[in-house]
């Protein structure tokens, strides 16, 4: 069976700030308003670590950060601390969500745009999963975009590159070798190595600029999400739909309960890890 993109019980909404400095400010006050819990997403490790500290200090809350530079051991205690609700929010970067299997996130907020728009789906669909009202709030400011292109040109190898030696091609970057030596096993010669690399790179950016239309957009954003993947959208109306369709933020905000952390958790915490 094919599973629609569209997840009817997810408020999706774009906030367009006028600056880095108003983007900030939004972000601690969206932490602090809305019900939990939630999961803040970053494309920068230090930004995530630094509001990791920065919400639980204005607001009082029990945060985390995750990314890939953390240990085994500190992501494994991390997703569990989440997903036995001894944390309220975790600020991240899109290595978290794969196979935490939490069904009430209450809301996702993206501070850095993805590099496309299948991964926002994917990292908002983390969102409501028991079905319950919940909501994904993207925040942009005009320019955002340049992030995701620097990302995208450190993920593939300079076409001067595809020359280099195979004892040289070992001391490069694992994603740019991976990527020189899956075409170089498969018999390709450097230039039509080049080939491939100058495809990635337009076909990224197109799937980018997708993501840009979607987020500049003035209609339904979840039309635009069905018209995009060539789905027919339903008939009923969802009546918490976008900011586009007029969402109100205070179906979504709340006092989010203390947590005690319970005793026990090292135990359990050894015992994942045998």
């Amino acid at each position: 069976m094919i599973h629609s993109v569209d997840r009817p019980n997810i408020a999706i909404v774009v906030q367009k700030v006028e600056s880095k400095f108003e983007k900030q400010t939004q972000l601690l006050k969206l932490a602090g308003s809305l019900k939990g819990p939630g999961i803040i997403y970053f494309s920068s490790k230090r930004l995530a670590e630094r509001y990791a500290y920065e919400i639980a200090e204005h607001h009082g809350l029990r945060t985390a950060f995750y990314h890939g530079d953390m240990s085994g051991e500190d992501r494994v205690t991390i997703q569990q601390q989440f997903i036995q609700n001894q944390l309220h929010l975790i600020c991240a970067t899109s290595a978290f969500g794969m196979g935490v299997d939490k069904g009430d996130v209450r809301f996702i907020i993206h501070f850095h745009m993805p590099g496309d728009l299948e991964a926002y789906l994917q990292e908002i669909g983390r969102a409501g999963r028991d079905g319950a009202p919940s909501i994904a709030i993207l925040l942009y400011a005009d320019g955002d975009e340049a992030i995701q292109l620097q990302l995208q040109d450190r993920d593939l190898p300079e076409e001067e590159l595809v020359y280099l030696s195979s004892a040289l091609t070992e001391q490069l970057p694992i994603t740019e070798r991976r990527f020189l030596e899956f075409y170089r096993e498969l018999g390709l010669t450097p230039e039509r190595i080049k080939e491939k690399i100058q495809f990635r790179k337009r076909w990224k950016r197109e799937n980018l600029f997708t993501l840009l239309n979607f987020i500049k957009g003035i209609t339904c954003r979840r039309r635009f999400v069905h018209n995009y993947f060539e789905e027919v959208a339903k008939d009923d109306i969802v009546s918490k739909c976008c900011d586009i369709c007029g969402v109100n933020l205070s179906d979504f905000e709340g006092e989010n309960e203390a947590i005690e952390v319970q005793q026990g958790w090292q135990e359990y915490l050894d015992y994942l890890l045998r």
